[in-house]
């Protein structure tokens, strides 16, 4: 089934393209389709004599982060007081809860332009170094103070969203399988967070992690192409860094309210069949070892809402 799904989405995004392809300098996510010519992919872009500099500049690329960051809507790793914001559509009829850490962060601004269009509310409830999972308290006794942290964070958040009710919680459904090891998973305790919101019967659109720049070899893949310039070589294989098919789908096939849950994967925005690179369209996609950059996030935006919109009810109007 997932395999049949990522063919579609990339059938879909080519059609999207062709009707709304107008920045050909600065495609993004756009340039991994057969609809753009993959000399707007890579170092070929800018051999061409008058092409601009990728954007963001990689000068400026680590600061490249969503404005929930700069807003103060992003709680440090070490703190516990609730920091909810609100983006999208603030007196929208349909509320998102986006939830975790700083992986469905780089996810707002997307999520922020879709909501102002669709009429959508995003509340954010995000902290860092604290993706939304089911803790054991027993464990965290023992656990360092900025886990303890999360877990008390965690147990806030679930009330809270609780307490919300909202349309939707979208979070992140899968996470790499660690520094030594390749390819990604979904822990134990991510199918205890999904289970624990839907039994309150709300839904969860889950994503699947984007590719990390690291696993047995660490690459900053800023570092990389200021030295190197190379979008390919600086970044990683696509084997390397997931499994061969997201393992969401399978791995939450078990919850009892399995229809609540919609799962989405939008790594052929981020990788060819062969690599995840380092730039795609003229866009430079990472920020650091594994976040992207919120210039490359805008440019999946309408990618993003044609699976909400196709794949939730999400978008039409509240009855």
């Amino acid at each position: 089934t997932q395999l049949h799904y990522t063919e579609s989405l990339r059938v879909e995004v080519d059609a999207a393209v062709a009707e709304t392809a107008q920045d050909e300098v600065y495609p993004g996510a756009r340039a991994l389709t057969s609809a753009l010519s993959t000399t707007r992919f890579g170092p070929a872009v800018r051999d061409e004599p008058e092409a601009p500099s990728p954007l963001p500049l990689l000068t400026d690329a680590r600061d490249d982060t969503p404005d929930s960051t700069e807003d103060g809507c992003f709680a440090a790793a070490h703190e516990v007081p609730r920091t909810e914001c609100d983006y999208g559509d603030p007196d929208g009829p349909r509320t998102v809860v986006l939830a975790g850490g700083s992986h469905a962060e780089h996810l707002l601004p997307a999520l922020d332009a879709i909501g102002r269009e669709r009429g959508v509310k995003i509340r954010t409830m995000l902290k860092a170094s604290c993706p939304l999972r089911a803790l054991d308290p027993a464990a965290l006794e023992e656990a360092e103070p900025n886990e303890q942290a999360c877990g008390r964070w965690l147990d806030e958040t679930f009330d809270r969203i609780a307490e919300e009710d909202p349309d939707a919680v979208l979070t992140t459904s899968t996470r790499p399988r660690g520094e030594d090891a390749l390819g990604d998973h979904v822990p134990d305790d991510y199918i205890g967070a999904f289970d624990r919101i839907t039994a309150a019967g709300i839904p969860v659109v889950g994503v699947r992690d984007n590719p990390w720049m690291w696993g047995p070899e660490v690459r900053d893949p800023l570092d990389c192409l200021a030295e190197t310039d190379d979008d390919i070589g600086c970044g990683r294989d696509r084997s390397d860094a997931l499994d061969p098919v997201d393992p969401a789908p399978a791995a939450y096939s078990g919850l009892a309210r399995r229809d609540l849950v919609t799962l989405l994967d939008f790594t052929d925005l981020l990788c060819t069949d062969e690599v995840c690179p380092a730039e795609i369209g003229n866009v430079v996609v990472y920020r650091d070892s594994d976040h992207l950059t919120a210039t490359y996030v805008r440019t999946m935006t309408p990618f993003i809402d044609e699976q909400l919109c196709r794949r939730t009810d999400l978008c039409a109007p509240r009855t």
